[in-house]
């Protein structure tokens, strides 16, 4: 029998930060497993945002196999410049380098094997984004030949 919970909050102040909060509980023959993750999203001033993203899942046992923690931390900075012609974003995606698969462990009739993977996760990544055009254009609302057809369908 697997029981599964899934917990979720939602919070924003006042336009200029907003968290979610998930937590996530797994109970399956006796064992608890369970995960929480947080995004937050602050605006710290005109044209510039901080993301900070956090995520944990617990040792876990499946099956034959007990599995280790996992963790990721990311942190992300945006700003704009050029009256929102140009963007600058930098992100750094798992700061620590702990959201990899680890301790791994098997105990099949007495042998103990121990498995742990560490596929990194770990990367920055600095971006720039320019719009280019005329944002001065006017568009203006077209009308078209069945226009007295769609008022006789009302």
């Amino acid at each position: 029998m697997e029981t599964f919970s899934l917990y979720t909050a939602f919070y924003c102040h006042e336009f200029s930060s907003c968290t979610e909060i998930l937590f996530e509980i797994r109970y399956r023959k006796r064992t608890i497993h369970s995960q929480f993750s947080t995004n937050n999203s602050f605006s710290l001033g005109k044209g510039t945002k901080l993301q900070v993203d956090f995520s944990y899942t617990t040792p876990y046992k499946s099956g034959l196999y007990t599995t280790g923690y996992a963790s990721s931390l990311n942190i992300g900075f945006k700003q704009d410049l050029l009256n929102k012609t140009m963007q600058i974003a930098f992100l750094v995606n798992d700061v620590f380098n702990t959201s990899y698969l680890k301790d791994d462990v098997s105990i099949v009739n007495g042998v103990k094997q121990v498995y742990s993977q560490n596929e990194s996760n770990r990367f920055a990544r600095l971006s720039v984004v320019y719009n280019f055009g005329n944002k001065k254009i006017n568009v203006n609302q077209r009308d078209f030949g069945n226009q007295d057809e769609k008022n006789r369908a009302r």
